[in-house]
């Protein structure tokens, strides 16, 4: 089985440091990373739009640029189980209540104590784990490239089509 999480663990290992782990309250620091690559993705790709536009793409109800297909993929892959809507709003739910010191992203115009869909989420800087906003558009764009396609170009051999090689001329 693939380890999702591989890409995390050093921002894990910084959020579950000792000063800094209390400050996430019921969140795990893996939680805090799967839904801040969700918002890096919702601030690069569809900047201003509210967290409800993150799961039309991850469901594919919402077509964006052909070429963030991989991306999509990889996305949905590294958040897990925080890509359902119901899962992803009650971790949201606890995200906003973090001190705004270990939180990545920022609510704009919240009009009560919770997340709406509305609710747009904008990057800002932190003492901790400083190094977040590049690792999450690196791991996206790195593990969202397609691997071992052919090229437009490339014509298939007619080995890896399963047809038997063709005979030498004799």
């Amino acid at each position: 089985m693939r380890d999702t999480r591989a890409w995390s663990k050093s921002l894990v290992k910084e959020l579950a440091d000792d000063s800094v782990r209390p400050l996430l309250g019921p969140l795990r620091p893996w939680e805090v990373c799967a839904l801040e690559v969700g918002l890096s993705f919702l601030d690069d790709h569809l900047p201003g739009r509210g967290i409800g536009a993150l799961w039309p793409v991850l469901s594919g109800y919402m077509r964006l640029d052909e070429d963030l297909g991989p991306q999509i993929r990889t996305l949905r892959e590294l958040m897990g189980l925080l890509a359902k809507t119901g899962t992803m709003r009650e971790k949201l739910d606890q995200y906003v209540k973090l001190p705004a010191q270990v939180r990545g992203f920022a609510p704009c115009d919240m009009p009560g104590h919770k997340p709406e869909l509305s609710t747009v989420f904008t990057r800002r800087s932190t003492p901790y784990a400083a190094g977040r906003h590049d690792l999450y558009r690196q791991t996206l764009q790195k593990h969202g490239l397609p691997r071992d396609l052919p090229t437009r170009d490339a014509q298939p051999s007619p080995s890896s089509l399963g047809s038997p090689p063709e005979p030498p001329n004799a």
